[in-house]
């Protein structure tokens, strides 16, 4: 029974000309017996026989164009452990296809299962093949009169013309095609510039139906498609085809048209990936035709090898870009004895998980990657208002031979919380220079209007911050105060534009009437320079007063705690000090 389950003994199946070989038997084929050994199991077999009966028109001629023969070639080795013998190729009675050797109702089944029939034939006939199929047993049963050849079954193949699609071109052994997609390419054609379909008599082709039956890439594959570029696509359309499905996984043309407009049609149908990293599993594109007849001609392959190509890291990210001066590891004076950790490093690359992180820049030699962090050395000691930022490049290495590489430049700055504190003022000629105590310099990027400033009796024209560490700020005046006149300066912190910090974003607090000394300042040293004497309030901290001239100077405001340099020709008085003082004269003038 070649078909087993199904009615009758027999089974029938549809070849398609150029196609491949079809089984002549079906899953389920089942060979039975009456007759029984003495133990009540199943008579073995010996041999089969199988031929192609009638219909053969294709080997009417010298070549025998129409044959048969088994998957598993001239021996069969069955799940029992049997070994069965195959030969012959069953193009006529004359010439049979014959399995020999013992074996069991199962054995066979197994050997039948392997057996397919093709027609090699260009010009395959239509029509129907009968292939007859008999077995023949031991004869070892009780009462047995010999070896016994069953009863005839008939496998029907039926000889249809459906197109057939050839990628690879005419003249290629084979129909499938394979080619390479390099990442970043625009896309590879799945056929190859010869491809061409075959379709029977009218040579008329009504569909054909490209599938990339195992996209990888992307949410549910969208990185990949089929494809016909425009311009292509275009002309496809005004031959008479409906496209759809182009630029997805499933590109259909229709319409009833020729096959060679069909075989153009298969050559321009491309592959595309837009992943930066595609899975380097083949793809394959399953491509079926149907005729005007409504038959599809049997699928063809095209397998596409991807071919993946470093991306170099794309981004580089850093957690923090700060270092508070006050945290573990630095001292009150800035002394670094510990590394400091300033964040975390994150790379971004498509395809590489793990990196080698080098540093560069102006300060790279100063910082450390540890354990995916950036680190501050120990050993240097940080001083905010000489240097309050650093230039470091980070630079990751995927470690690739080629295309492996990507740095990125941060600045990495010192941060402290106090904000800068009025000190001191002097006017010389129209420029007022006002001094701040701070840790850090002043910011020069951030400067206020002139109108934020006040100085009795005159109009600030402009200010200045210098990128420094004098930490002042120099305001011109309009008119030039007159020596000797008593002028004071004052801020208004306000709440846009321009405001007066440091480099830590901390902002100076708005002050009023603050008096300004006529003389100059050295910030650098915090020494103040008085030529036509007047009074002079301290200024915050330890500082050198100079009176250059021979009028005296009133030096008022003194603090607890300060240590003053007095220096010069000229008198100094030291009014009403309060507290511990140190006065230091190397000046030839007085101190009262």
């Amino acid at each position: 029974d070649l078909a087993g389950a199904v009615a009758g003994t027999g089974f029938t199946t549809l070849f398609r000309p150029l196609g491949e070989a079809v089984a002549i038997v079906g899953s389920t084929v089942a060979i039975t017996d009456v007759d029984k050994l003495a133990d009540g199991t199943p008579d073995t077999l010996t041999s089969a026989k199988v031929f192609i009966a009638s219909g053969a028109l294709n080997n009417l001629g010298p070549t025998k164009f129409e044959t048969l023969s088994s998957t598993a070639g001239a021996s069969l080795s069955t799940a029992s452990g049997a070994v069965l013998a195959i030969s012959g190729n069953g193009s006529s009675d004359a010439s049979p296809l014959t399995i020999t050797g013992v074996g069991s109702w199962a054995d066979y089944e197994e050997a039948l299962r392997t057996l397919r029939y093709h027609n090699a034939s260009d010009s395959a006939a239509e029509g129907d093949r009968a292939i007859s199929v008999s077995v023949t047993d031991v004869a070892l049963t009780t009462g047995g009169v010999g070896a016994l050849e069953s009863i005839v079954a008939t496998s029907t193949v039926q000889v249809v013309w459906a197109p057939v699609q050839d990628l690879n071109g005419s003249g290629t052994p084979g129909r499938g095609y394979s080619t390479t997609f390099v990442e970043d390419a625009t896309g590879v054609a799945i056929a190859d510039t010869n491809a061409v379909i075959h379709s029977g008599v009218s040579g008329k082709v009504t569909q054909m139906v490209a599938t990339l039956t195992n996209p990888a890439d992307g949410t549910s594959g969208a990185d990949e498609s089929l494809f016909i570029d425009a311009n292509t696509l275009a002309a496809l359309q005004g031959a008479g085809f409906t496209v759809s499905g182009n630029a997805t996984h499933v590109l259909t043309l229709s319409g009833t048209l020729d096959k060679a407009l069909y075989g153009m049609a298969l050559q321009s149908i491309q592959y595309r990936n837009t992943s930066q990293n595609p899975s380097a599993t083949d793809r394959v594109v399953q491509v079926a035709v149907t005729g005007e007849n409504a038959q599809i001609g049997s699928p063809v392959f095209s397998t596409i090898q991807i071919t993946p190509v470093n991306d170099a890291p794309s981004d580089i990210a850093l957690s923090g870009t700060t270092i508070a001066l006050n945290a573990a590891g630095i001292s009150a004076d800035g002394q670094v004895s510990s590394a400091v950790e300033v964040g975390t490093v994150t790379v971004t690359d498509v395809d590489n998980a793990s990196h080698t992180l080098t540093l560069g820049g102006a300060d790279g030699a100063l910082f450390e990657v540890v354990g995916g962090k950036l680190r501050l050395k120990p050993g240097i000691t940080l001083d905010p208002a000489a240097k309050y930022s650093y230039a470091i490049r980070l630079i990751a290495d995927d470690g690739e031979a080629d295309n492996n590489t990507y740095g990125e430049d941060f600045t990495i700055k010192l941060t402290e919380s106090d904000a800068p504190v009025f000190s001191v003022a002097t006017v010389s000629g129209n420029t007022v220079t006002l001094v701040f105590q701070d840790r850090s310099r002043l910011d020069s990027a951030n400067v206020p209007a002139p109108t934020d400033f006040t100085v009795t009796g005159h109009t600030v024209t402009a200010v200045d911050v210098p990128d420094d560490a004098s930490k002042a700020v120099v305001l011109t005046l309009a008119p030039a105060p007159a020596p000797g006149s008593a002028i004071t300066v004052g801020y208004t912190l306000l709440d846009s534009g321009g405001k007066l910090q440091d480099t830590s974003g901390n902002l100076v607090a708005s002050f009023a009437g603050k008096p300004v000394i006529h003389g100059t300042i050295d910030p650098a040293t915090s020494t103040i320079t008085v030529s036509s004497g007047g009074t002079v309030p301290a200024p915050v901290g330890d500082f050198t007063l100079v009176n250059t001239g021979t009028n005296p100077v009133t030096l008022t405001d003194v603090a607890d705690g300060q240590t003053v340099t007095l220096s010069g020709s000229g008198p100094v008085t030291i009014s009403n000090p309060t507290g511990s003082l140190g006065v230091d004269n190397t000046g030839t003038g007085t101190v009262t």
